[in-house]
């Protein structure tokens, strides 16, 4: 199975494709839906939230017997190729229900500790940003806030992935 989907292949396989949400201005204050458009500019530019998420759901994923159980039937009946390029689909077709939510949830938690200021400034300058301190400090109560708001989000995405996995496994198996 490392050959499929080594401890990055599949995971890095999965994300060679490009953000399609644009990037917000990030010098404009007003408060938008996810946040302020800072937050969300800081939250596209720096945290990628479709790579994020799709880092998540593989994280997750691959510690499920799911997931490395239908990989290695699949190898092990000559059809490991496809069932990694099938996952791939899955993963475009889940991050394409779940990214604008996770989105929000990142830009709201980012604009909940920081200032637009700050969030605009570490857009701008990351690590060398005066600001990165500041993200630092509040890191943990982020990730806190963003784990209870998007648990749900995740959880799903998670589960959608897998079932497709484990449908399209029956379903090869059935024609073969």
């Amino acid at each position: 199975m490392s050959r499929i989907c080594g401890p990055i292949g599949l995971v890095t396989a999965l994300f060679l494709f490009a953000a399609t949400i644009p990037s917000a201005t990030a010098q404009s204050t007003e408060k938008i839906r996810c946040g302020t458009a800072a937050s969300l500019a800081f939250v596209r530019d720096t945290i990628k939230p479709k790579r994020h998420l799709a880092g998540m759901i593989m994280g997750v994923a691959q510690q499920t017997t799911t997931f490395n159980a239908t990989l290695a039937e699949a190898q092990s009946k000559g059809f490991g190729q496809q069932m990694v390029g099938f996952y791939q689909k899955m993963l475009d077709q889940t991050l394409l229900m779940h990214t604008p939510s996770w989105e929000c949830n990142l830009a709201a938690a980012y604009a909940a500790h920081l200032t637009d200021d700050q969030l605009t400034s570490l857009t701008a300058e990351r690590q060398m940003s005066p600001a990165f301190t500041d993200l630092q400090t509040v890191k943990p109560q982020i990730d806190t806030q963003m784990r209870a708001k998007s648990e749900g989000i995740l959880q799903s995405a998670v589960s959608e992935f897998l079932s497709g996995g484990v449908q399209f496994l029956q379903a090869y198996k059935r024609k073969n």
